[in-house]
């Protein structure tokens, strides 16, 4: 699903997707602010720790998603570094294999812009894309130990090759 197929389903001003890099510590891999939105510059890669916000600490735990009707009433509301001044906010875990990899979230400026059906369509993409991240992650080990693995492959062959060779050439 594009960014744009995402907003017209989704009413987000910006959206995220947070990689976890440990139990609790998160990265900003990517970040789309609406398409008509000012540009931002940020420094990436932003980190926070999860520990530091109980909202995602939650929705961390539960693996399930969450919606935050209005930030102003939650309580222990605060916004990660970056992501705007945020009045609606909608998150749900990205998880491939039982293994949480990270999470999409949404935010709005404007109080009540998430329902439950956006709850739903958010848990439907984030499906996809958890599976899409955990394959680039198998991808890229693929391709840092497919040439050790070729190599040792080939070591072992030559082993072998001498080894019949040598007990070829012992006597009876």
């Amino acid at each position: 699903m594009s960014k744009q197929q995402l907003h017209r389903h989704l009413p987000y001003e910006s959206a995220q997707i947070l990689l976890l890099e440990s139990d609790s510590r998160l990265f900003v891999a990517r970040e789309a602010p609406r398409p008509d939105a000012p540009k931002q510059a940020v420094k990436y890669p932003l980190t926070f720790d999860a520990a530091d916000f109980p909202v995602i600490q939650r929705v961390l735990a539960s693996q399930s998603g969450l919606v935050v009707s209005d930030t102003k009433q939650e309580q222990g509301w605060h916004a990660p570094r970056g992501s705007g001044q945020l009045r609606s906010w909608l998150c749900v875990p990205l998880v491939a294999s039982r293994q949480t990899l990270g999470l999409l979230s949404l935010g709005n400026p404007v109080p009540d812009s998430f329902t439950l059906e956006h709850l739903r369509l958010a848990k439907l993409v984030a499906i996809p894309a958890a599976a899409a991240i955990q394959n680039a992650r198998l991808y890229e080990c693929a391709k840092i130990y497919g040439p050790e693995l070729e190599k040792r492959t080939s070591d072992l062959q030559k082993a072998e090759s001498a080894l019949q060779r040598f007990q070829s050439r012992r006597p009876s």
